[in-house]
C-alpha cells in the first residue's frame, strides 16, 4: 500500500474520531496507569527490595480520566 492510498486516510480519520471519543489523559499519571515503587527494605530485616507495579488510583490503572 502506498502511503498516499485511500486505506491509509482512512485509517488516519478512524484514529482521529476514536482518539476524540476516549477520555483525556490521567494528569497524576500522565497516562501510564501506575507507577514502579520500590518494595521491601533489607537494612531492616524484611525481604530484598524489589520493584512491584502500583495502579495510579486517580484513574484506577487505566490511565484515562473517569469522564
Amino acid at each position: 500500500m502506498l502511503c498516499g492510498s485511500p486505506d491509509r486516510a482512512e485509517s488516519l480519520r478512524y484514529r482521529q474520531v476514536m482518539a476524540d471519543d476516549e477520555p483525556p489523559v490521567c494528569d497524576v499519571c500522565g497516562g501510564a496507569g501506575g507507577d514502579w515503587i520500590e518494595h521491601g527494605d533489607p537494612e531492616n530485616g524484611q525481604e530484598a527490595a524489589r520493584e512491584v507495579w502500583v495502579p495510579c488510583p486517580p484513574c484506577d490503572g487505566i490511565g484515562r480520566r473517569h469522564r
